[in-house]
Parts: C-alpha cells; sequence; structure tokens
C-alpha cells in the first residue's frame, strides 16, 4: 500500500493495523467476487459490497483521527461482514 492520506499514513504506520487492513481486504474481496457482475437486462455493472465499502471508507473510516478509532472500526467492520455476507464467504 501507497500511503498517499492522513488515513493511509496511520495505517502503514501500525503493524496491527496493517493486519486489520489485510483481513478486511480478504473478507471484502471474497464477498466482492461472489456477489459482483453484471445485469443481464440492462448491462449495470452490480457491486453491492462495493458500494457499501466506499460509503464506510468515506463515512465512517475516514472520520478516524488516530490508531485507536481505526482499529475499533477496522474490527466492527469485518465483524459486520462476516455476519451480513456469510452466504457469501467461503
Amino acid at each position: 500500500m501507497i500511503a498517499k492520506t492522513k488515513i493511509d499514513k496511520i495505517i502503514c504506520s501500525d503493524s496491527n493495523l496493517l493486519e486489520l487492513d489485510s483481513e478486511l481486504d480478504t473478507v471484502f474481496t471474497n464477498v466482492q467476487q461472489e456477489t459482483s457482475g453484471v445485469n443481464g437486462e440492462t448491462g449495470e455493472r452490480i457491486d453491492p459490497i462495493g458500494k457499501e465499502q466506499r460509503i464506510w471508507i468515506k463515512k465512517v473510516r475516514d472520520k478516524c483521527s488516530d490508531v485507536a478509532c481505526l482499529k475499533i472500526i477496522y474490527k466492527k467492520r469485518i465483524d459486520q461482514i462476516n455476519k451480513e455476507w456469510s452466504n457469501y464467504l467461503q
């Protein structure tokens, strides 16, 4: 990861956060691979968890300003995905 934003720099500065970021990426990617695609009728791209993740990044993750906050919200997000999208996790 190339740290471009303040949040990225905080994440890259803490090994535990890097692990949480990697774990989140894994569960997110697993769900996204199972749920994204193209609507056969409209040709529109479907990516429900991608849309949800972009909102989470903007409205939750990017509101944190320190390691402690980020650790809490990363753990909550991982738990949320595991719970709400469990049918799609392998």
